[in-house]
């Protein structure tokens, strides 16, 4: 009887399957020319993406099955579809602006008692002296379970000395100790236009960084490549992906100079991608981030002729395609939330965005995840705003689920190809900085800053335009909201200082939504409430669209609205 069930189960199936026969591309189409009747099918439903990718409105497997690498397991180069084996586990970060090491310490006591499974410390000013309190910082903190991560800049090489110094009387197992410090030179040069010290002495600090560990903490990052400053100044997508292999290709070729197995050298950079709000485009960024960085890391390896294999890394042509060849080689991405797309007014939306996005760093690999409280563009975020941010990660993974299956977007048509897509543009981007002598050099002739510029400009405009909408900024504002009470000064105008005489143009980090808010603050300074009064007349579902509009259009500048509804002629002109 029990076969005989099985038997009738199977059998159901096969008629289920049957009910939903593949369809060809040749049938999708004929069925949307049918449905548009009329018009040019490119320029009605092919949409462009910043990036200059061309949309389609639908795609089959006749797409992806030209993508070698769908062939390949999770563990296969050119992990494309990550590095891990059993589950799609990442580590929820929590990062702690540093201001007094005791209370900083408490609050990662209490973090990682609430779900967090690793730290990031980054003081609250340049200057702030914790390097040599480190005892107090990481007081209680089982380093050998928690990965704990400083962003210190150019303070590293110290900061390395307090460290083996803090662990050596401990007897610690120093191959369970996992992190990282933020040592990101030409990072430094992107945001402030200058180096820690010179270019001449770049090699070198990168290579005394690395001999200070020598062989210890395999798990340990020294070099962190930060894709989010270019993000965050309106960069497209790709622009932020190649720009990143640039800088990483940098130190990769300057380690392996010094004589360190390409291996060793790539094992100690890290990439910080910012995750925005194109759902599918920023999962399909970081599964293109790992396939790029294991072709660049690959490259060097088949180059045994000479230390240092960068000129014969970087002469490729064409699509990178080397799908057929096996690695060990992994890739490390740390994503954090986007800053570029949150608001300061309505900020609660922010968590709406932020949930979004971390789904996307999830579904796309991410290692480890940092998401920012709704409340840091304009405040220093309080425990309530922390909470809710280390919340999001803790619902995705135990009530989601979202951390079980490996690579979960594999297979799906639109992100694979999607994939191979922004590789593709972001490769041709690597090399043309490669073409231009490296990123340093790119960077110094103001190459990069053009190019992002062009950008960041047609995203403004849209903005400006309202094609690109910010939710209770740009466009649906709450009308009543006012935020100058609640915003910090320090926090909500933080510039980077500028030195006089730079060696480079420094990029502009910066928020989409903050001529808006300008605007909406300077009505709020005035102190007078300027009122618009709203006259609706004329057919009615023409009268409604055009309020809506207008009540918009005005209460973005937080002007006052006054909608008394239709307007009702009684009395006789004559």
């Amino acid at each position: 009887m029990k076969q005989d069930l099985i038997h009738k189960t199977e059998k159901e199936n096969t008629k289920l399957f049957e009910m939903f026969p593949p369809v060809s591309h040749e049938e999708w189409m004929a069925k949307i020319m049918n449905d548009i009747k009329t018009g040019d099918y490119e320029k009605r439903l092919i949409s462009q993406t910043y990036e200059g990718l061309n949309i389609k409105p639908f795609y089959t497997d006749e797409d992806s099955n030209k993508l070698q690498y769908l062939e390949n397991f999770h563990i296969d180069f050119p992990y494309i579809r990550g590095n891990k084996t059993t589950n799609n586990n990442w580590e929820i970060c929590q990062k702690i602006i540093v201001t007094k090491p005791e209370e900083s310490n408490h609050e990662a006591m209490d973090a990682i008692k609430n779900g967090a499974t690793a730290l990031t410390f980054e003081p609250y000013k340049p200057n702030i002296g914790f390097l040599s309190k480190i005892t107090k910082l990481l007081r209680n903190i089982n380093i050998e379970e928690i990965t704990v991560n400083f962003n210190i800049n150019k303070q590293a090489h110290k900061f390395l000395e307090y460290y083996l110094k803090y662990i050596s009387p401990q007897k610690l197992k120093e191959e369970n100790l996992s992190g990282s410090i933020d040592y990101d030179p030409a990072g430094y040069l992107v945001k402030t236009g200058y180096f820690y010290s010179n270019r001449d002495n770049l090699h070198n600090e990168l290579y005394d960084l690395y001999k200070i560990t020598c062989d210890r903490f395999a798990f340990f990052k020294l070099f962190t490549v930060h894709g989010e400053y270019f993000h965050n100044t309106g960069a497209s997508l790709v622009q932020e992906l190649g720009y990143s292999l640039a800088i990483a290709n940098e130190y990769l070729a300057i380690l392996t100079d010094k004589g360190l197995p390409v291996e060793e050298a790539s094992s100690k950079i890290q990439f910080r991608f910012a995750v925005g709000s194109d759902f599918f485009m920023e999962i399909a960024k970081l599964r293109a981030a790992r396939l790029l960085w294991a072709i660049i890391v690959e490259e060097y390896k088949q180059d045994t002729s000479t230390v240092g294999s960068r000129q014969s890394a970087m002469q490729r042509h064409g699509a990178p395609c080397l799908y057929r060849r096996q690695s060990a080689v992994g890739t490390f991405i740390q994503s954090v939330s986007s800053s570029w797309n949150k608001t300061s007014y309505d900020p609660y939306i922010n968590m709406l965005r932020t949930t979004t996005e971390t789904i996307s760093a999830i579904l796309g690999g991410a290692d480890s995840i940092i998401v920012e409280p709704f409340d840091s563009t304009y405040r220093l975020p309080d425990n309530l705003s922390k909470r809710y941010a280390k919340n999001i990660q803790l619902i995705l993974k135990n009530e989601a689920y979202l951390n079980k299956v490996v690579d979960p977007a594999a297979g799906a048509y639109y992100i694979e190809c999607l994939t191979d897509s922004i590789a593709s543009h972001s490769w041709d981007i690597f090399q043309n900085i490669e073409q231009k002598g490296g990123f340093i050099n790119a960077f110094i002739r103001g190459i990069v800053q053009h190019d992002i510029n062009e950008v960041a400009q047609k995203k403004n405009n849209d903005i400006v335009l309202r094609k690109r909408i910010l939710l209770g900024t740009n466009q649906y504002p709450d009308f009543n909201e006012n935020i100058l009470k609640k915003i910090d000064k320090d926090v909500y105008n933080k510039k980077v200082k500028i030195k006089r005489g730079e060696i480079a143009e420094p990029i502009k980090i910066y928020r989409g939504a903050q001529a808006f808010e300008k605007l909406r603050l300077e009505t709020e300074l005035s102190g007078k409430k300027i009122k618009v009064w709203m006259f609706q007349t004329g057919n009615l579902s023409i009268r409604r669209a055009r309020a809506v509009f207008a009540s918009n259009f005005f209460a973005c500048a937080g002007f006052e609205i006054i909608n008394t509804g239709r307007c009702r002629f009684t009395k006789k002109l004559y």
